[in-house]
């Protein structure tokens, strides 16, 4: 069996890895930073990988990983805000697109409170509601992540939805994420 090349292998997979980053990454610099922390680190394992469907796969799994580390390595520099609690699909939660010092800080207020109560949350909602709402994955793909079926993440972030909303309402927010006064 020929070896396999690993200047190719970054020709051939290098649009795959980024893509998956992307999913879970916005920024440019960051992505691009995890790209190639991925293939620093197939070069340190490139001797265990014996096949191309064996590197492909094992890319994937490292791709989401790392852009996930990076991800809540890099969560306290975001601004984020919670919005329509009330939406059916849950609530989700997106970038601060408003330049205002006020709603920043109200948006960063709201993301504390949101992360304090994941963080008391049953881990697997929590791990469910976290990758719904912040690297907008869908079921199955969470599924595949937290090795479960689909039926099981809806659950998860059905009931994961309800408590963030119940904690929300207690602790001062309204249904659009709004401290009320």
């Amino acid at each position: 069996m020929a070896k396999l090349n690993p200047t190719e292998i970054y020709i051939r997979h290098r649009p795959m890895v980024q893509e998956i980053v992307r999913k879970i990454l916005h920024n440019d610099n960051d992505i691009e930073d995890v790209v190639q922390d991925v293939f620093r680190k197939y070069m340190q394992h490139a001797y265990k990988l014996k096949t191309e469907s064996e590197v492909a796969y094992w890319l994937i799994v490292v791709a989401k990983t790392t852009a996930i580390d990076a991800w809540h390595a890099r969560k306290t520099e975001r601004q984020f805000c919670v919005y329509s609690l009330d939406d059916p699909n849950g609530p989700r939660i997106g970038l601060v697109r408003n330049d205002g010092i006020e709603e920043a800080v109200a948006a960063d207020e709201t993301l504390q409170v949101v992360l304090d109560i994941l963080d008391g949350m049953d881990t697997r909602y929590a791990a469910a509601l976290r990758l719904w709402s912040f690297c907008d994955l869908r079921g199955k793909e969470i599924a595949a992540m937290l090795n479960t079926n689909v039926a099981t993440v809806h659950v998860w972030l059905f009931r994961g939805r309800r408590i963030l909303r119940r904690e929300l309402k207690r602790r001062g927010f309204d249904d659009e994420g709004r401290r009320m006064v």
